[in-house]
């Protein structure tokens, strides 16, 4: 390593050793998580000023307001709607035979696929081997970009394996095509079924009622990604290698989406049935002021205007 003393006080490397990133980690899903902590924590610190005889059913407001929508966010951004992992033994170079003992997986979002490789154990050949590479498919022609631009910088030869199957669009082989489309389509019922999920939260304070049909079309927009999702990518794929094949599964993320869209249609019809048997309760829960209050109130209104009209006539 050399010096470099040019327009410095004291002589300094001109070189200097790597910085290692975050590229193992998901970056926006864990924003997307800080973002729903900071939120949590926020409220903790409000929910000392709320008096304690409302302070249990606010808490359980914004526990069900914040998990519902940390869900859709977390499966929006998540890269869990497909999975797969398989630990094999493959040749890691074009231009050498040798074999790696590796950990190679697969992780589906809507927008793009995360392929991974980590040696067992990392340290062979002489390199550290623990490769985490973005294919994206926020185009027709994302995957085959991608996957030529891995040619091109040299990335090892399971990664393009895999990868290969993605950028493939040819009759019965068009997995990557299914992910693209089913992940288009999904993203727009999730980010409606969001939009709708504020809505509902804002329609609670106002109207226990029209709350409650607002988490019933969440329901649906979320039911509905999953059934779309699930229909368009019902070609199941399943990589092989020396081993064994490395099959395709629906992940965690397709799961939290439909658990969420099932959770959200109990939640909208127990609130309905609640409200047709004791709108009190659900007055009392959501702070509202009972229907009983509100129309005597609108009654001793309503009397008032009328002694007023009456004392205008007698002035008259």
């Amino acid at each position: 390593m050399t010096t470099f003393t040019g327009f410095r006080n004291a002589p300094g490397p001109s070189l200097y050793p790597s910085t290692p990133s975050a590229v193992t980690e998901d970056v926006t899903l864990g924003a997307v998580i800080t973002l729903v902590v900071i939120v949590a924590i926020a409220y903790l610190c409000v929910l000392v000023g709320i008096p304690a005889s409302e302070r249990l059913n606010s808490l359980l407001r914004y526990l069900v307001a914040a998990t519902i929508s940390a869900s859709i966010l977390v499966s929006l951004y998540g890269h869990g709607w497909y999975t797969a992992g398989i630990n094999t033994s493959a040749e890691y170079k074009p231009t050498s035979a040798d074999k790696v003992s590796v950990s190679i997986g697969m992780h589906v979002g809507l927008k793009e696929v995360n392929v991974t490789m980590k040696g067992i154990p990392e340290e062979q050949l002489n390199e550290t081997i623990n490769y985490n590479e973005v294919f994206k498919m926020t185009g027709v022609s994302s995957l085959k970009k991608d996957f030529k631009q891995g040619l091109r910088v040299g990335l090892p030869l399971p990664v393009l394996y895999i990868a290969e199957y993605l950028a493939t669009d040819a009759g019965n082989a068009r997995w990557g095509r299914n992910f693209r489309m089913a992940g288009h389509y999904c993203y727009i019922f999730m980010w409606a079924a969001f939009a709708v999920w504020m809505l509902s939260c804002v329609l609670y304070f106002m109207s226990v009622r029209r709350g409650a049909q607002a988490t019933l079309i969440t329901a649906g927009c979320l039911l509905m990604a999953n059934v779309v999702y699930a229909a368009v990518t019902w070609n199941q794929l399943a990589i092989p290698f020396s081993n064994g094949k490395m099959p395709v599964v629906l992940g965690w993320c397709y799961w939290l989406a439909l658990a969420t869209g099932v959770t959200c249609f109990i939640f909208g019809v127990a609130i309905l049935i609640v409200e047709r048997i004791s709108a009190d309760k659900n007055a009392t829960f959501f702070a509202l002021q009972a229907p009983e209050q509100e129309e005597e109130d609108e009654q001793v209104e309503k009397e008032q205007g009328e002694d007023d009209e009456n004392i205008e006539c007698v002035k008259l």
